[in-house]
């Protein structure tokens, strides 16, 4: 096909109807204008692209896996076999702008490729009477944007940028360094510009892009479009790259200095805007094009300049590590590696729920009761969010791309921080490991300290989330964005979040708190789901975002369900689209109510109190999920036969957080109560959705029914909130054992 240098839109709108009643029907079902489809695929014969990246983009977006289906939600996980991506494929210049259309996504938000899109279709019309206008074109790249996101063009910027990076020589170094910067979007036009002429017979005979931090993003941009590295030329004149058959050079022209000589600002400031430099064989100066500086207030480099994408999980781990080494030195990766065995124990065994706190510390604190030291084999069974440790050992050996390692515990009286890396890392870049005298020297040395156990803590929050993911990792991939450290970004607010909770352990040693909506905020962020705010509410069930939907195994399977590792998370590449509707759903929260019992429910019998651990149920009576749409909006909650409550499913995590287990005693299970009990010990049953306060603790009877069991969970977490009706979640202890450990830790209701 060739190039064209610009495009007719007037003969799109002429053959509207005619040229494809399909491509009409799907622009129809994904809610983007018909224009915006059309314009896409005429601009596409305007670009130019080889054939490899076609091949690549084809191919990938040919392989379609089967439909996942989610039973509690009644929807379905995958993509359309319909939709603006088919269309656009049935055509080279539609594949040419989907190949366009990956790069752009995978550097930026979409609303900024829907900006650098319009830049460039309106500069090649020939007609600009119907351009589409940049909302247009953000709808289409939105509905697209999930198949393109995992193609892999935001991993070849990072491999570029790790190339440059390596290439100033032994104790030598770039200065601005490469970064993580991509161009502005008249820059990015003025390098499509500069290809398409390249593809042109006789128009460019060869282009040079003179830049400085985005020479990764241009290098890897030049080898998609052009299938071939540029030649690559520093300021010092030198070639670190040669390509005698590629008509493009990415020259930089920043400084190259000796590792110890400072700079003359900030590294990742760039003065000067890309460059582009055309020569043709029929001019004698070559055309240069200067698109706008890349620091204007247009160009907002403290935060859009920055690229954003999907990674491998490798790829992500391998940069965090690059990461700290250049911010901290080779040693102070070194001892990150050091602490890591250490630290996931300690992580493991030390981070409570704060919920649980409490219980916790009534039952096993400085002082115990004779009863809690009776009563401590109970709390061997005590829930975990996260997997054993084991598990997340080699979550960090997969993330890290590092030897498998064993876990192990510090010596009695040992802190992090004595070990011998650590040490000999505080010694080298501080002096040693600060105290609290309030000294200037001090004071930087102790703010450094802490920088450094940040990004630790950041490192290990980042391994135990993907722990929740351990099931889904080979296919999934990490969103990559800036760090909070970079001096172009405001820190974030990390109170109460999960890297603050593990800082806290890590500094201060002894336990340290978290709650659930703070390890899921983590996760989902990992994912580049934005659904902070909804997490942080408990106002999440799932999620599809970036071609990948999330949401808590537990919701899936609650039937056969395991207190370690409850939070679990699973990940499948698709789109979540509800069944029944066929409407594409981005996230489903929750909207609970309280309502009435049936009349045959146990509050309402005269019931013995009870003796033994049973189930005084009928198989009908179980856990259902009730899902509801208002408008785009939709709401899945639990309830079960025997009862109108509507409560939300987020109550099972929060639940199962607080929740203590008690999984064993020296007793059988079966070991039934003395009929003359001390009134510290007395009970009566209750149903799962009895939210009175009473002095008598209550006893769920869903001995055998996990469903019905994971709903009184949640609605005792439901109650909790007025009601304190936190619960005691039985195992194998017998009922007397478990009453004891019920008044111990304070809880007020047992589900068998």
């Amino acid at each position: 096909m060739a190039v064209q240098a610009t495009w007719a839109l007037q003969e799109t709108a002429t053959n509207l109807i005619t040229i494809s009643k399909d491509a009409l029907r799907v622009a129809t079902e994904e809610n983007i204008q018909p224009i915006a489809l059309f314009a896409a695929e005429q601009f596409g014969a305007t670009i130019a692209m080889c054939p490899q990246t076609r091949k690549k983009v084809e191919m990938t977006l040919q392989e379609t896996a089967e439909p996942v289906m989610v039973s509690f939600l009644k929807a379905q996980i995958g993509f359309a076999k319909r939709s603006s991506i088919t269309e656009l494929s049935k055509s080279l210049a539609g594949v040419n702008f989907l190949a366009l259309a990956t790069a752009l996504v995978s550097s930026m938000k979409n609303y900024e490729a829907g900006d650098a899109l319009w830049t460039m279709i309106t500069a090649t019309a020939s007609d600009k009477t119907l351009v589409p206008t940049a909302h247009q074109l953000t709808a289409l790249v939105g509905r697209i944007e999930p198949r393109l996101a995992h193609l892999g063009f935001t991993n070849e910027i990072l491999g570029w940028k790790t190339w440059w990076n390596s290439q100033a020589g032994v104790g030598r170094r770039f200065y601005p360094k490469p970064h993580i910067i991509r161009p502005s979007a008249e820059e990015i036009h003025d390098v499509v510009d500069a290809f398409r002429g390249l593809e042109r017979v006789g128009d460019t005979q060869s282009v040079v892009l003179h830049a400085v931090s985005c020479v990764p993003w241009l290098t890897a941009f030049t080898k998609w479009c052009l299938g071939i590295e540029p030649n690559i030329k520093c300021s010092e004149g030198r070639f670190l790259l040669e390509q005698p058959s590629s008509p493009v050079t990415v020259h930089y022209h920043g400084r190259v200095l000796d590792q110890d000589e400072a700079g003359d600002g900030d590294e990742l400031y760039c003065e000067e805007a890309v460059t582009v430099e055309t020569l043709s064989t029929t001019q004698r100066l070559p055309n240069l094009f200067r698109a706008r500086n890349s620091t204007s207030d247009d160009f907002d480099l403290h935060d859009e300049g920055f690229i954003r994408g999907m990674i491998t999980i490798s790829n992500h781990g391998q940069e965090r590590l690059r990461e700290i080494r250049d911010r901290w030195g080779d040693l102070g990766r070194r001892a990150l590696l050091e602490v890591l065995p250490y630290a996931i124990r300690q992580i493991r065994s030390k981070l409570l729920h704060v919920d649980a706190y409490g219980p916790f510390e009534a039952a096993l604190g400085p002082d115990p009761v004779s009863e809690s030291i009776e009563l401590e084999p109970l709390l061997s069974g005590t829930g975990c969010a996260f997997p054993v440790e084991s598990v997340v050992a080699e979550v960090a050996s997969l993330y890290l791309s590092i030897q498998p390692f064993t876990i192990q515990t510090l010596p009695k009286g040992m802190r992090i921080m004595d070990l011998p890396l650590f040490r000999l890392w505080a010694e080298d870049v501080l002096g040693g490991i600060p105290s609290a005298d309030p000294t200037p020297h001090n004071l930087r040395m102790l703010a450094s300290y802490s920088s450094f156990l940040k990004d630790l803590s950041d490192v290990l929050a980042t391994i135990f989330c993907l722990s929740l993911l351990r099931h889904s990792l080979r296919n999934i991939h990490l969103y990559f964005q800036p760090v909070s450290h970079s001096p172009y970004l405001e820190p974030m607010n990390t109170k109460g979040s999960f890297e603050d909770a593990i800082y806290s352990l890590l500094s201060h040693g002894g336990l340290a708190t978290i709650s659930v909506e703070a390890i899921l905020v983590k996760a989902l962020d990992l994912l580049g789901h934005e659904v902070k705010e909804d997490a942080a509410h408990k106002n999440w069930a799932i999620s599809s975002f970036h071609g990948q939907v999330v949401f808590p195994k537990l919701f899936e399977s609650t039937n056969n369900f395991d207190p370690v590792g409850f939070l679990e998370l699973l990940c499948v590449p698709g789109e979540l689209y509800l069944k029944e509707k066929g409407i594409r759903v981005r996230t489903v929260g929750s909207k609970p109510r309280r309502g009435s019992l049936t009349p045959d429910d146990l509050d309402n019998r005269n019931l013995p109190p009870p003796t033994v651990a049973l189930n005084l149920y009928p198989p009908r009576a179980d856990l259902c999920w009730i899902v509801s749409t208002y408008g785009d909006l939709v709401s899945a909650n639990l309830s079960w036969t025997e009862s109108e409550c509507r409560i939300n499913p987020f109550c099972i995590l929060t639940g199962l957080s607080k929740a203590l287990v008690a999984k064993d005693c020296p007793h059988p299970a079966s070991n039934p109560m003395p009929d003359s009990r001390p009134s510290p010990l007395t009970c009566r049953f209750a149903s799962p959705t009895n939210f009175e306060p009473t002095d008598d603790i209550k006893v769920v009877p869903t001995k055998g029914q996990n469903g019905l069991r994971i709903f009184s969970l949640a609605a005792s977490e439901y109650a909790d909130a007025e009601d304190d009706d936190s619960c005691v979640l039985m195992g194998n202890a017998c009922l007397e054992c478990a009453l004891k450990f019920c008044r111990l830790v304070g809880f007020s209701k047992i589900i068998c």
